[in-house]
């Protein structure tokens, strides 16, 4: 009688050149160089550019650093012990193993366990494949050439249906291997079974999927239900300022909202305060939102100019729209560093140092006004410049800086 085996998952418990390559790595650290040319591999691969053998040699690269025997013998001598304990029970010494794996790495074990190894042929010293990847059909035509007969397997054992299929399906009797548990299956009703459970898997799923997408529909016109019921047709949410304010895609990031976008690129708070009329007091807005003073910087206005001009457009919307609630925002940070995407003469003489102390002045002024202060000065600063990634030049945000404060203004607009 012939038993013939898969190895890894199958009577070694995990993976043996995964398990090889971590020992290797564990004992010569300096192996990790080679990581990105392996994971090269493993993306080509999984991009359908190369094949498996080609990824397979990649992860093998390493054992041109290594003695492969030493290394072998020693890795064997902490880890047979993942060898199952199903199979040291019923082993017979006419077992064959065949594996996928480096024939390098289990032949070590034919003497301890009295079996046949045929594995992947793989050079020990360059990790270059001598033969085909040892897998699917490839097993069937090892298998014949060593035996030179056909159809002679009593028993194959594996613990991958799909990868094993051809062998399952050559040998007379066919077992399933999970952990310890050994479950003897005919091939074409197994196959018909886990397909039914397919089938199933992907139906649950698609109405899983359906479930999910119809509870958010409907969530979603019922929260534009409830805004429209609290807001009148003609009232709406209006966002001040200049240029940080005009560039933001209040439509994409607001979809859905009544904000209204009342930026223009360039201005400057005192041109700001008179240009009121048509942007903010046309749209009789329940709420509005105040960022302004960044080209005054610009244009050398004093701090103070800033903070008065911000306090009088505060007064003068309350005059003329008493019933808005008033949100002012903190100027953003800028970024002055060498990185490439920063344009110097767009920002400077814009300073951080100058806006913290302008925000200050402005905190203040909220505060004796008793007006929301929004601070998103901090939530954009990292290490003392704009957050690299929320810019696109130094001075205006990117999609990400944009997405950034949307999630700080978000509450707010809902409130």
């Amino acid at each position: 009688m012939i038993n013939a085996y898969d190895f890894d998952g199958t009577i070694y418990d995990g993976d043996s050149s995964v398990d090889f390559f971590l020992y290797s790595l564990k004992r010569k650290p300096t192996n990790i160089i080679l990581l990105p040319i392996q994971l090269w591999g493993v993306i080509l691969y999984l991009l359908g550019i190369k094949n498996k053998d080609f990824m397979k040699e990649k992860l093998f690269s390493f054992v041109r650093r290594i003695d492969v025997d030493s290394y072998v013998n020693d890795f064997w001598k902490t880890h047979k012990k993942k060898i199952k304990k199903f199979y040291l029970k019923q082993k017979r010494s006419t077992d064959i193993i065949i594996s996928a794996s480096p024939e390098f790495l289990l032949k070590p074990l034919e003497k301890e366990y009295n079996f046949k190894v045929i594995g992947t042929k793989v050079d020990k010293n360059t990790g270059k494949f001598l033969s085909k990847n040892c897998h699917d059909y490839e097993k069937i035509k090892r298998y014949e050439k060593y035996a030179k007969k056909k159809h002679n397997i009593n028993n194959f054992y594996s613990d991958s249906f799909s990868s094993d299929k051809a062998m399952l399906e050559y040998a007379e009797n066919a077992y399933l291997v999970k952990k310890n548990k050994v479950e003897l299956i005919k091939v074409h009703e197994y196959e018909k079974k886990k397909n039914r459970k397919r089938l199933i898997l992907i139906v649950l799923s698609v109405l899983l999927l359906s479930l999910i997408i119809s509870h958010y529909i409907v969530n979603a016109k019922e929260t534009r239900q409830i805004w429209n019921q609290e807001l009148d047709k003609d009232e709406n949410v209006v966002l001040l300022g200049d240029s940080l304010i005009e560039y933001y895609r209040t439509d994409y990031y607001f979809e859905g909202l009544p904000v209204v976008n009342s930026g223009k690129a360039g201005i400057t708070s005192k041109e700001l305060m008179d240009q009121l009329k048509e942007k903010v007091y046309d749209y009789n807005p329940t709420k509005v939102f105040i960022l302004v003073g960044t080209n005054d910087i610009h244009d050398k206005d004093s701090n103070n100019d800033i903070a008065n001009n911000i306090e009088q457009m505060i007064k003068d919307i309350r005059e003329n729209r008493p019933k808005a609630i008033l949100y002012v925002l903190s100027l953003y940070p800028v970024n002055t560093s060498d990185d490439k995407k920063i344009n110097r003469d767009n920002v400077l003489p814009r300073e951080n140092k100058e806006i913290v102390r302008i925000n200050k002045m402005i905190e203040t002024m909220c505060k004796k006004e008793k007006i929301t202060y929004i601070d998103m000065y901090s939530k954009l600063i990292k290490d003392d410049e704009l957050n690299i990634d929320y810019t696109t030049d130094g001075l205006h945000l990117s999609d990400i800086g944009y997405f950034k404060v949307t999630k700080e203004l978000l509450p707010y607009i809902l409130d």
